[in-house]
């Protein structure tokens, strides 16, 4: 959750486009946007409730049945996403999909 308006107030659109050209030169960071975004925020960051992000999908196998139905947002963090060929989790993740039929799926279940 961002407020705009302090967004808009420290022209992050701006400095993370630069930040993200100067990583892709020399490595500065790894994990994608997110280390930039705490530098800007630092100082403004606050712990949602952990339904609010369950992450690890990308990754982690055997997630408990009620922590999935508590979440609110599930978030494939790792390299394994579901719509990727070795992507894990697909169970989950594709009766959320427009085009997805079991009946004609090729990807291996997880």
């Amino acid at each position: 959750v961002i407020d705009l308006i302090r967004w808009r107030a420290r022209h992050a659109v701006r400095l993370i486009a630069e930040w993200m050209v100067s990583n892709a030169k020399r490595r500065l960071w790894v994990h994608g946007s997110q280390p930039p975004l705490l530098l800007l925020f630092h100082d403004e960051v606050i712990p949602l409730h952990w339904t609010w992000n369950v992450d690890g999908l990308g990754h982690r196998l055997n997630y408990p049945q009620d922590v999935l139905l508590q979440a609110k947002l599930l978030h494939w963090t790792g390299p394994l996403k579901p719509w990727r060929n070795h992507g894990v989790n697909r169970l989950i993740w594709e009766k959320y999909t427009v085009e997805y039929c079991p009946a004609f799926s090729f990807r291996e279940h997880t």
